[in-house]
């Protein structure tokens, strides 16, 4: 944590300075976490572009187009913004591991992955939201992408 203190009053004084101390954490906090998601959605987007395996190219770009405007809406201290971003995650899930557009593995493998992805995404709104709508609306929206994979056939 010593490296990050001189960050924590330098980024955030700069930011956001109208802003109380603990809203400056919070908002770090998340510039932090959708710095490092930038970070892996850009790799993974070079790694599949290098290695020619075209899963899904359309949601790759995506993903980086989504977590850059994120990132976009916290410099410029929209933090409903960033929330609302966090609702292309079912649509994401659904894209990489549901969809029929995309290869991906067989469903029951991808499960666990889906669920993942949508507890990630709870996780970030139950920290960072003051509101309960948007929680409930995000899970109402993760259960119905949960519930649209097709049922097997026996």
């Amino acid at each position: 944590m010593p490296l990050s203190k001189p960050l924590y009053h330098i980024i955030p004084g700069k930011l956001w300075p109208e802003n109380s101390a603990e809203e400056k954490k919070r908002l770090f906090e998340l510039l932090v976490s959708l710095a490092a998601m930038q970070v892996l959605t850009v790799f993974h987007l070079l790694f599949n572009l290098l290695t020619k395996s075209f899963t899904c190219l359309v949601c790759d770009a995506g993903t980086v187009l989504v977590v850059f405007l994120a990132i976009t809406c916290l410099i410029n201290n929209k933090l409903n913004c960033v929330l609302n971003t966090l609702f292309t995650v079912p649509i994401f899930v659904y894209a990489y591991y549901i969809a029929d557009f995309s290869t991906h593995p067989p469903l029951a493998e991808t499960v666990y992955h889906s669920v993942g992805w949508l507890l990630t995404g709870a996780f970030f709104l139950f920290y960072f939201s003051e509101s309960d709508f948007k929680i409930v609306l995000y899970s109402v929206l993760s259960l119905f992408t949960c519930t649209s994979y097709p049922k097997p056939i026996h």
